[in-house]
């Protein structure tokens, strides 16, 4: 992404997660629109799960892919939430709807790949921007809408998005 917050912190978005969950028993159950009575406490039909608070603590705000007014094959997704700009397409995709094949790429290609994108264009950079890198896992995972069947990422705004694996800054992940 192409980081617009400088102190770093990244504001939390609603998950998405619209279903509450309650044991009936013997296994834990869907409740897609929470019409169950949960009570705070309460093991099997527990108040406080995260569908019972929709938009908090701040709704998602993502706009694009728009296209860059010169470079009219640059196309970006900003999530105004957090401030983060990021590229619409994987590497290897172009245009609005992210056309070609996604480009299969190890560790260190994606960070060098990312980095290059600082360099296009003569050095403008790509849309214009020359403070890419490849994002923090956190970072990625803002993006992730637990409301969505596969993938989580929104298409609307990620044409193509995969349900598969993204890189990221990351060296090593506990998760």
């Amino acid at each position: 992404p192409n980081n617009l917050n400088e102190d770093m912190g990244l504001p939390v978005a609603d998950t998405g997660q619209t279903a509450c969950f309650f044991f009936n028993g013997s296994a834990w159950t869907s409740d897609p629109s929470c019409t169950q009575t949960y009570v705070v406490g309460d093991a099997d039909r527990p108040y406080g799960q995260d569908a019972h608070y929709v938009d908090s603590p701040s709704a998602r705000s993502i706009s694009g892919p728009s296209v860059h007014e010169v470079y009219t094959a640059d196309f970006i997704t900003v999530d105004h939430r957090t401030g983060l700009v990021w590229k619409a397409c994987s590497e290897g995709q172009n245009g609005s709807s992210c056309a070609g094949n996604r480009m299969s790429l190890t560790w260190y290609n994606a960070l060098n790949d990312c980095a290059g994108l600082n360099t296009a264009h003569s050095g403008e950079g790509y849309s214009a921007r020359t403070d890419w890198r490849l994002p923090t896992e956190w970072e990625l995972a803002s993006l992730l809408d637990f409301g969505r069947s596969a993938p989580a990422m929104d298409g609307a705004f990620f044409p193509v998005s995969l349900s598969g694996p993204y890189w990221s800054s990351t060296a090593s992940s506990s998760t």
